[in-house]
């Protein structure tokens, strides 16, 4: 017979698994952590939001549910749902009227045209394919749009859905709990994606999201925008034919195309004064010439001074350094092979491009080099605005060497640090004279610091010398290289993006562009600089998304009363004034704070030099 204490400790047991399970079912549930909302409480299908209900789709319909059609859809309107309107915001017309029922369209922005054209040449797509268990149905948006257009006061306060993937308890994720709620949803996360497919869980977009807010693009290689998801009343943080400026072979072709705007006008742009001179290898006659160079004995002989001249980097498709090379010997014996010493060019399909690399740089007080890692945004793109970040340098763990071959001497990517740093901590020992802990500090230094550095080493005696020199130079190239590749984006005003570009200086303070990359990494690097610039940057996208939205709804009721008193409309005139509404522009009652940390570069609602804040002199820009 088991004794007292032993059937206590067995309940107590029990019990605590009991409440273990408990804890982690709720979870790894759909759960909403600031609003205390349970999202598995939200409409799992569009069905669920209109009146006359659709069936929901079991197992075998899940299995073919690309195959559904639209007109399995019977309505569109969704019932109202009441939303609190904070008290320091007045909205237009909150809500827009409803005109009589009829079978005459009810929907303004497919009067508007608004869903005629939807982005459909999206390369290697694959929209019939289950996406982390998401569902396409291709009448979501026109559901979504018309849900806010009755139920706006979600757009002006955090009663919005923020869709995103990013990590829970990451820079991202946490900033985007500020502005509305985020559902912890477990297909939301690449982790759970093979396992919620293979179970056939599926579910399509919540209508409430108001924000998609992704770690990459590649959604849009499943899910068409405009019609499946990024509808005219949400947002999304990638722009499509954004590949024109993080593409290495995309940029440098357009980079080609720009200078010869300028020709004979140094005073508008000179390629040679930021960017280092670049060989297209998949370009026939810039591949021979380049071997033609690295075969020459006048090459060959600057080899003894300079062992290392350029770098070889993949034109896409490789993110942290995985796809630069330095080309040493044993490099540049592999890259004759593959392009048969020359006489291969035209025919192989390595997209390859050869960048000289900068053989003197401006070195800190321990030798080591370093770069710059700048932020940018490009907050509209109709029409373009642009703004500019203070960001941070990155040093290479190890002192500089021209003669080494070791990546951490010639590259500062954080990603090729952190290799050092582990090796550090595992074997508990110095590298370089310094703990993990040492390096991980002297890796990353502020603008301030360096200027600091200059001062002190004599190497400038300006004290303003950041917002003199180093601020407006890195603040012109932005805008040269939007305005070289901003005909690749889609201009459409719900788009934007983050991205992250690398800048060095040499030993004579010229300005190198390095590369711009998109989805930056934001974690582990300058929290409290890296958190106070997202923070910043949503309140800049909310501006835009609630002064565009104020307008739309304004135009959309006039349509509407016009319509219902004289029985039609004017849809030419009405298209244009949507046009105009729709077009980015922060209004004064969503004014963004003078504090915030973004410095406007570029606003094309502006004209001339002043579209460009005077970093373009006035002969430049219109061409």
């Amino acid at each position: 017979m088991l004794g007292w204490n032993k059937v206590f400790f067995l309940l107590l047991a029990s019990y605590s698994l009991i409440f273990v399970l408990a804890i982690n079912y709720f979870w790894h549930s759909s759960y909403d952590s600031d609003s205390k909302v349970n999202i598995t409480q939200q409409p799992k299908t569009l069905s669920d939001l209109i009146p006359n209900k659709l069936e929901k789709p079991d197992a075998a319909t899940t299995a073919t549910a690309a195959k559904r059609k639209s007109s399995d859809i019977k309505t569109i309107t969704p019932p109202p749902k009441k939303l609190n309107t904070p008290k320091n915001i007045t909205v237009p017309n909150p809500k827009v009227s409803k005109p009589p029922q009829s079978k005459v369209e009810t929907n303004p922005f497919k009067l508007l045209g608004v869903y005629t054209n939807p982005i459909t040449h999206v390369p290697n797509s694959l929209y019939n394919k289950v996406h982390f268990g998401i569902l396409n149905e291709d009448k979501y948006c026109e559901v979504v749009d018309m849900h806010n257009l009755q139920n706006p006061e979600k757009l002006f306060n955090k009663q919005g859905v923020i869709f995103t993937d990013y990590k829970f308890n990451s820079m991202a994720e946490k900033t985007a709990r500020k502005y509305g709620k985020v559902p912890l949803v477990k297909h939301h996360h690449s982790a759970n994606a093979k396992k919620y497919q293979a179970n056939k869980k599926t579910t399509t977009f919540d209508p409430t999201i108001v924000n998609f807010y992704l770690s990459s693009d590649y959604f849009w290689r499943y899910h068409k925008m405009g019609q499946h998801y990024l509808c005219e009343t949400q947002m999304f943080n990638h722009i499509p034919g954004h590949g024109a400026l993080v593409r290495k072979d995309e940029f440098n072709n357009n980079l080609q195309q720009y200078a010869k705007r300028f020709e004979g006008k140094p005073q508008c742009f000179d390629t040679k004064s930021i960017f280092p001179s670049t060989f297209r290898l998949f370009e026939k006659e810039e591949c021979e010439a380049f071997f033609n160079l690295i075969n020459s004995q006048q090459y060959k002989n600057s080899l003894k001074k300079e062992p290392i001249q350029y770098l070889i980097k993949v034109g896409h498709g490789a993110h942290k350094s995985q796809g630069v090379f330095l080309l040493d010997n044993q490099k540049t014996i592999s890259l004759k092979k593959d392009f048969m010493n020359g006489t291969g060019c035209g025919t192989t399909k390595n997209i390859l491009i050869a960048q000289k690399y900068i053989t003197n740089p401006l070195l800190l007080d321990l030798g080591n080099k370093f770069d710059m890692r700048v932020y940018m945004l490009i907050a509209s793109t109709n029409p373009l605005m642009v703004f500019y970040h203070d960001g941070y340098l990155r040093v290479s763990v190890n002192p500089f060497d021209k003669n080494s071959k070791d990546r951490a001497t010639h590259l500062t990517n954080t990603a090729v640090a952190e290799k050092k740093f582990e090796e550090a901590e595992k074997g508990n020992k110095t590298i370089n004279g310094m703990t993990a802990k040492q390096l991980k500090e002297y890796h990353l230094w502020t603008f301030g610091k360096l200027q600091n550095y200059l001062l002190n080493s004599s190497k400038i005696n300006n004290t303003n010398w950041l917002d003199d020199y180093l601020r407006p130079s890195l603040q012109k190239a932005f805008i040269h290289l939007v305005r070289m590749t901003n005909s690749g984006f889609w201009k459409k005003s719900n788009v934007y993006e983050l991205h992250g570009l690398d800048f060095m200086l040499d030993e004579n303070l010229q300005l190198w562009f390095i590369e711009c990359n998109p989805n930056p990494l934001l974690d582990g690097v300058k929290p409290m600089l890296i958190s106070r610039m997202l923070n910043d940057l949503f309140e800049i996208q909310y501006a835009l998304y609630r002064s565009r939205m104020t307008r739309i709804i304004d135009v959309i009721n006039k349509m509407q009363k016009e319509t219902v008193e004289s029985q039609k409309a004017n849809a030419t005139q009405w298209k244009k004034e949507y046009q105009a509404a729709e077009r980015n522009r922060i209004d004064t009652k969503f004014a963004i704070s003078k504090n915030n940390t973004w410095k406007p570069i570029m606003d094309e609602n502006l004209k001339g030099s002043k579209a460009y804040f005077g970093h373009i002199p006035e002969q430049c820009a219109d061409l």
